[in-house]
């Protein structure tokens, strides 16, 4: 069924066609210029007051000093947006406009999936269901959405659907191709296998069929609502190979449109409990509510709303089931809260939902009961406050607090909560700090955020290392000198004892050979991913850190080539010089050969016409 893995030689193009600078300013990194070619933020993985997230635009890498977060645009927008590698690849072909293209490999492993298929046969299901929903036949589905008073257009706009009674609708009008086909409808959870090769019915049957979307627009997930009281009454598409429920939001796809057709960015979010709560709003003009799938709201997805605004309102009836999940929901968002973040929290009378207050109240008495949200540090104190009558109760307080604290990022917020809890329980700020940063400490040993990490051990840089490192960091400063670089790598090449020059010259082909014109240039990403399982993969890497040059500024190309050729010229007149010690050590002890004697002769010579100058291909008479 599949194609084959995505093209090696694809990836590398692919990286010579983008740009890391843009597409990050596209995902709201505000980068601020710090040199000629090179830019900084506050970094996006971890919590930070001072800059230290470094992207560079000739190299087309990030690399952060504070959390040690690296790589190219393909591993910021799997780490940022939670994205496959597959989807990264996908997402970067659709900005440069070309086709991904694959090897011709059927291999078994994840990177050989054709996730293409997966995504068309998801959205073939969802438009028969929806074809099936209009159909007069089969009134039960759109009977029930009218009786809740869903329109068309709306209905229209979730691509609502309904899955009718029966066990093998699907395989009777989407499978075409057996062994095909029969395979993508098990893989992506919609049909299901008995037991010891039994027979295959469909997952969902008799159910309005809700399909869930990526951020990207593409049907990932189906939640299945029954049209009376059975149970379950919703079933959830099982996690598989394009859905995995903790990283998507219901609605989010639909906000995201919204805002672009309006105003241009999202004011807010408002996170609700269910699915027919983000539908019911939408209906009635409300456009900036999701839904998590069927579980808590998990710390991915409070990451992913973040991104898209800085204003979160956690909305959830008041009923103990409600108070429980907006609990649950503030310690699930702690590690993620930066200084920027707005966090408020809604609760509805207990005799409402979203959608029932919404159809009571209208748009504008929702609106106005959002405004009454409470911001997350009234709601977090109130939930600990206990009877602070003796000293005991206002110190449990602060253990309780300083537990929950103890989760979030060292940032002005969590200064901000310190100091309030420090006012309420009666306690000196100082001493409560020090409190939680032990907490802090003993937490990190198992904490799954992203902790700073052990500075890797410092690579010594040797004049071949500097030559290759400098020439992975500035490949068009080895296009403007190859014939001399070339040159040079022949005779080191020669030596034949020089170790790392064998690996420089791996490096070296791939450079000018690679298709260099006006859309499209080799730099640091493309070498990167050119040695990506190979036996260089982890020095070409290291290299690619490797800080030569520091942050200096105007780094001219004509500059590294000059040291480039500079540095292999020294280390070629080394070896020269060790070479004439030898023989002249040997004639002491022996007659030298007619062969030795001219060989002596040469290099004595080269070693004086080039001593403390640059060897050029062009400047040599031996």
């Amino acid at each position: 069924m599949g194609r084959g893995r995505i093209s090696q030689s694809f990836i590398t193009k692919l990286l010579g066609m983008v740009d890391i600078v843009q597409i990050m300013q596209m995902h709201g990194i505000e980068l601020k210029k710090s040199g000629r070619a090179e830019y900084k933020a506050c970094c996006p993985f971890h919590s930070e007051r001072t800059p230290s997230f470094y992207v560079s635009q000739d190299k087309q890498l990030y690399n952060c000093f504070g959390c040690k977060a690296s790589g190219n645009i393909v591993t910021f927008l799997m780490e940022y947006n939670k994205y496959s590698f597959p989807d990264a690849i996908e997402y970067l072909a659709e900005l440069a406009g070309i086709p991904v293209e694959r090897d011709n490999d059927d291999g078994n492993t994840d990177s050989s999936i054709n996730y293409s298929e997966y995504y068309s046969k998801m959205r073939e299901c969802s438009e028969l269901y929806a074809r099936v929903l209009k159909d007069s036949s089969l009134p039960q589905g759109i009977s029930y959405l009218q009786n809740r008073g869903i329109t068309v257009e709306t209905i229209d706009r979730f691509k609502l659907g309904y899955a009718p009674p029966g066990w093998q609708f699907l395989t009777k009008y989407l499978v075409k191709d057996p062994q095909t086909d029969l395979k993508l409808l098990s893989d992506l959870g919609m049909i299901i296998h008995k037991e010891n090769g039994g027979n295959i019915y469909d997952a969902f049957r008799d159910r309005v069929m809700i399909p869930i979307l990526d951020r990207r627009g593409r049907v990932v997930a189906f939640g299945g609502r029954v049209l009376n009281d059975d149970k379950p009454k919703y079933l959830n598409s099982p996690e598989m190979v394009i859905f995995h429920k903790g990283r998507e939001l219901f609605g989010l796809y639909q906000a995201i449109e919204y805002s672009k057709q309006n105003q241009g960015n999202l004011p807010y979010l408002v996170i609700v409990e269910g699915y027919m709560d983000v539908i019911a709003l939408a209906q009635a003009g409300f456009n900036y509510a999701v839904a998590s799938l069927g579980t808590s709201t998990t710390t991915d997805q409070f990451e992913m709303m973040f991104r898209y605004t800085k204003k979160v309102i956690c909305c959830y009836d008041g009923d103990a089931a409600g108070q429980k999940a907006a609990w649950h929901a503030l310690q699930t968002m702690l590690p993620s809260l930066k200084d920027d973040c707005d966090v408020r929290f809604a609760f509805l009378p207990v005799e409402h939902d979203p959608d029932s207050y919404v159809r009571e109240f209208g748009l504008t008495g929702f609106e106005s009961y959002l405004e009454k949200a409470k911001p997350l540090d009234e709601y977090l104190f109130e939930h600990l406050k206990n009877n602070l009558v003796s000293e005991n109760s206002r110190r449990e307080l602060a253990n309780n607090a300083l537990d929950v604290l103890a989760a979030m990022p060292n940032n002005l917020r969590f200064d901000e909560l310190i100091r309030k809890l420090a006012t309420i329980s009666f306690q000196d700020s100082t001493t409560l700090m020090k409190e939680c940063s032990a907490r802090k400490s003993l937490r990190a040993r198992t904490n799954y955020s992203r902790q700073p990490q052990q500075e890797e051990k410092e690579m010594e840089i040797t004049p071949i290392r500097r030559a290759y490192a400098l020439s992975i960091q500035y490949p068009k400063s080895v296009i403007a000198g190859k014939d001399t670089i070339a040159y040079l790598l022949r005779i080191l090449g020669e030596l034949g004892n020089i170790k790392g020059v064998k690996e420089y010259q791996q490096i070296f082909n791939f450079i000018v050979e690679y298709p260099n014109r006006s859309e499209i240039s080799v730099n640091t990403a493309c070498i990167l991913s050119a040695c990506k399982g190979t036996n260089i993969e982890k020095w070409v890497t290291r290299l690619a850190r490797a800080d030569i040059y520091g942050h200096a500024d105007n780094i001219k190309t004509e500059n590294v080539t000059a040291d480039i050729t500079a540095t292999l010229s020294k280390l070629v007149l080394e070896h020269y010089e060790q070479r004439v010690s030898k023989l002249q050590n040997e004639s002491m002890k022996r007659e030298l050969s007619d062969d030795e004697l001219k060989e002596l002769s040469d290099k004595v010579k080269y070693i004086k016409k080039f001593s403390g100058r640059t060897i050029t291909a062009d400047n040599t008479d031996f």
